[in-house]
C-alpha cells in the first residue's frame, strides 16, 4: 500500500481534489463553532437581502431622469456591478487555499464571464452576438470570426458543464443542510432568473395584448439593474462563508 502511495501523482492528486463536493467548499465547516458562523452568515445573507432592498426603494425616490441615468447601461450601477465581479474573484484568491482556488478555477471563470456579460462583450465584440445562431450560420460573419465565436462558446459551455458535473451534488446538500453559502448561490440564481424574465417586460407581453403601466415598467427596470447588482453580492456572501474560507481562518488564528 505504501507503494501505491508513493507513484501516486500529481494528477490524481488534482482529482481527488476535483472531486470533493460542493459541500467542502461552498459550505460551513462541521466544527464546535459552526453554528456561530452559520447564524453570522444568515445576519449577512439578510443584510445582503435589505440592502437591495433598501437600494431598490431608494431609486424610486429620485425623478424619473435621474432614476433612469443611475441605472442606465455604463451608469453608477452597472459599474459598481462589474466591479462586484472583480471583487469576487479577488475574495477567491484571497479567502481560498491556492490548491481550492486552482481546483474551482470555473467559479472565477464564471465571475468573469458575467463581467464581460454585463460589459456587452457577448454583443460588442461579436458581429451578430456570440450567443446569436446567426453568428454560426449565413453569411454575415467571416469563417475566422465564426471560429473564435466557436471557441469562446465552448470555453462558456465546459465552465457551465464544469460546475455542473463537480458541485450540483453538493450544492444540494448544503441546501437541505441550509447552509449559508448554497443559499446565498440560490438567491444569486434566482436573481438571474427573475431580471431576466423582466428584461423589456412590456416587449414580452405585447405580442399577448397584456399593456403594462410606466410606472410598473419603470420599477422592472430598476429591479433589473438593482437584482444584477445583487448577482455577485450574494456570490461574494457565498465566498466568504465558504468553508474554505472558515478553514483558512482557523489556520491563521
Amino acid at each position: 500500500m505504501k507503494c501505491m502511495h508513493l507513484f501516486t501523482g500529481p494528477k490524481k492528486q488534482e482529482d481527488r481534489t476535483r472531486k470533493r463536493s460542493l459541500e467542502d467548499i461552498l459550505t460551513t465547516s462541521r466544527t464546535d463553532t459552526s453554528q456561530d458562523r452559520d447564524s453570522s452568515g444568515y445576519a449577512l445573507l439578510t443584510l445582503s437581502l435589505a440592502l437591495l432592498a433598501a437600494l431598490m426603494g431608494i431609486l424610486q425616490l429620485f425623478p424619473v431622469q435621474e432614476r433612469l441615468a443611475l441605472i442606465a447601461e455604463r451608469g453608477p450601477v452597472e459599474d459598481i456591478t462589474i466591479v462586484g465581479y472583480a471583487v469576487c474573484v479577488g475574495l477567491m484568491m484571497w479567502r481560498w487555499p491556492l490548491g481550492v482556488f486552482r481546483a474551482r478555477w470555473y467559479f472565477s471563470a464564471l465571475c468573469i464571464l458575467f463581467a464581460a456579460r454585463e460589459m456587452d462583450f457577448d454583443k460588442s465584440l461579436f458581429t451578430v452576438g456570440l450567443l446569436k445562431s446567426r453568428q454560426y450560420v449565413g453569411d454575415m460573419v467571416s469563417l475566422p470570426e465564426k471560429a473564435l465565436s466557436l471557441i469562446v462558446l465552448i470555453g462558456v459551455i465546459a465552465v457551465v458543464v464544469s460546475i455542473l458535473r463537480y458541485e450540483i451534488r453538493g450544492f444540494v446538500k448544503g441546501l437541505i443542510a441550509l447552509r449559508t453559502s448554497p443559499l446565498a448561490i440560490l438567491a444569486a440564481v434566482l436573481m438571474i432568473v427573475s431580471t431576466k424574465l423582466l428584461d423589456g417586460i412590456g416587449r414580452k407581453l405585447a405580442p399577448y395584448g397584456i399593456e403594462i403601466s410606466e410606472s410598473v415598467e419603470h420599477f422592472a427596470y430598476v429591479y433589473e439593474e438593482v437584482g444584477e447588482l445583487g448577482i455577485p453580492l450574494f456570490f461574494a456572501v457565498a465566498v466568504l462563508t465558504s468553508r474554505a474560507a472558515c478553514a483558512a481562518e482557523r489556520k491563521i488564528h
